[in-house]
């Protein structure tokens, strides 16, 4: 999803980090991810009918199975960006109003959770929540989640309520997407980091970014370089 803003400098729209970002190749784990989500489907209709006393399928009952489970990983998806959302809007009037909000879902409510949880293990005091920030040279602009003190540094962090990477490994283009924020946050900034918060078992993930910061930025000013080449008719 491209997510544009009108940048002050010049009135015109650029891009957000995260449109800039979507020109990186990440079809390997989504196929495999999507390929599980229509066995998952159809292993899941197969133990209905059974349960419903079914023994055996013909071509012609089976086939809609399949073709349900071509599409529904569009349907999944679509229910973690909302829960991934809510679990933001949860953390904001958090921010806000100091009250834990009535979550919506089981799912968001272990999000929101982690989120307490993480909170609980660090020293931390909110400089700014769900703030919008933009570069000095009007090329691109941002929402961050979170510029805060953390343990005493300054950080900028995002909350991600995705799959816990392979071997716990962080993706790049997390680094690439706090460091962008960080350059223009609009006072010095000592660290950054990722918050994963665990829809399913309310667990948080910590991953400190700072260590990879000069090189994310340098990559993710090449790749807004492509990204203007691709798209000449911007700012616009």
């Amino acid at each position: 999803m491209s997510h544009y803003y009108t940048h002050p400098r010049h009135g015109k729209k650029v891009p957000s980090p995260t449109t800039v970002l979507a020109q990186l190749d990440k079809s390997g784990p989504l196929t495999y991810w999507a390929a599980n989500m229509a066995c998952d489907y159809i292993l899941a209709e197969l133990q209905r009918y059974k349960d419903a006393g079914y023994t055996a399928f013909t071509i012609d009952e089976f086939y809609p199975i399949v073709e349900s489970a071509r599409k529904h990983f569009k349907s999944v998806s679509n229910q973690a960006l909302d829960i991934g959302s809510a679990v933001h809007e949860a953390i904001k009037h958090y921010f806000k109003t100091g009250q834990e909000p009535q979550a919506p879902s089981d799912e968001v409510l272990a999000g929101f959770l982690a989120f307490l949880e993480w909170k609980d293990q660090h020293k931390l005091k909110v400089l700014k929540s769900e703030h919008t920030v933009y570069d000095s040279e009007g090329l691109y602009a941002g929402t961050l989640d979170l510029l805060c003190v953390l343990d005493g540094k300054v950080y900028v962090i995002d909350f991600k309520t995705t799959k816990r990477p392979q071997n716990n490994k962080p993706y790049e283009e997390w680094a690439y997407q706090l460091a962008a924020y960080a350059k223009c946050a609009g006072q010095p900034v000592e660290g950054i980091g990722i918050v994963r918060l665990d829809k399913e078992t309310g667990e948080p993930d910590w991953y400190d970014l700072t260590d990879q910061r000069d090189k994310a930025y340098d990559i993710f000013m090449k790749l807004l370089e492509v990204w203007y080449l691709r798209h000449p008719d911007y700012p616009k």
